[in-house]
């Protein structure tokens, strides 16, 4: 209960009856006003929770859709680079005996298809990569322009890796041929050229202790490289030796039409 004001009354009774009454008016008005202030600093609390919460909500929102390629839906490099590092710290802290390979597919002379059947047909086929079967903890990401990059973990002998390749390769082609059948060409590039050229090079790498996410990229994008070079439509392997690292190509063969 709130303390009676004292007062300093005056001599003059009615003077101090009326300082009384009005003093008796404000202490009764007084716990109205208070339930109101208490009232008042609850809706305030309240939205400034609700407001809280929004934010929360709406920054989660744009880290998920930061971590999802916009054109594609696959995974995106910022997501990629992220699940890269912490898989590698796994195996550094020897939280997991798993192996981890790392795939990094490029499409071969993706420009083509932009020159035959513009941005758009180019872009439907970049939608392709991601009908690729794949488990949940083995997803694609696109890691910028035509290049994809997934990480498998478990063990997978060079026959293994050769039969994914192949599937992948084999699955892209008939997706895309399939696809830009369906297209109006802008161009005069010959159609069967075009659909010769609808490939994908791959370059596959193994972490092994002492590997960072900087080595074991540089390692998998050499590989690429080597299958870039040495005609497109195949995949090299970078294996441990002794001292140093081999890069094993892998063919893949032509598709058999149907």
């Amino acid at each position: 209960m709130a303390e009676r004001t004292e007062l300093k009354l005056s001599k003059n009774p009615q003077i101090t009856a009326a300082i009384l009454e009005k003093r008796d008016e404000l202490e009764k008005r007084q716990p109205n006003a208070d339930i109101a202030y208490l009232h008042q600093r609850a809706r305030d609390k309240v939205a400034a929770a609700l407001v809280r919460q929004r934010l929360r909500d709406e920054l989660h929102k744009a880290q998920e859709l930061s971590m999802i390629d916009p054109l594609t839906g696959l995974k995106s490099r910022r997501w990629f680079d992220d699940e890269l590092e912490r898989r590698v710290k796994e195996r550094e802290s020897d939280r997991t005996k798993k192996p981890l390979f790392l795939i990094i597919m490029d499409y071969d002379n993706f420009k083509m298809a932009n020159t035959q059947y513009g941005h758009p047909g180019g872009d439907a086929i970049l939608r392709c990569m991601k009908t690729l079967n794949a488990r949940e903890t083995d997803e694609i990401a696109r890691i910028g322009g035509e290049e994809f990059a997934q990480m498998i973990e478990g063990s997978l002998t060079p026959a293994r890796i050769k039969q994914i390749l192949i599937r992948y390769s084999y699955s892209l082609q008939g997706i895309s041929e399939d696809l830009l059948n369906n297209r109006t060409p802008i161009s005069t590039v010959p159609d069967d050229e075009l659909m010769r050229r609808i490939t994908c090079s791959f370059g596959v790498a193994q972490w092994i202790p002492g590997d960072t996410t900087e080595s074991l990229f540089k390692r998998a994008d050499i590989a690429l490289d080597f299958a870039k070079r040495g005609g497109k439509n195949r995949g090299y392997i970078a294996q441990k030796n002794r001292r140093n690292f081999s890069f094993n190509e892998v063919i893949i063969p032509e598709r058999p039409r149907i």
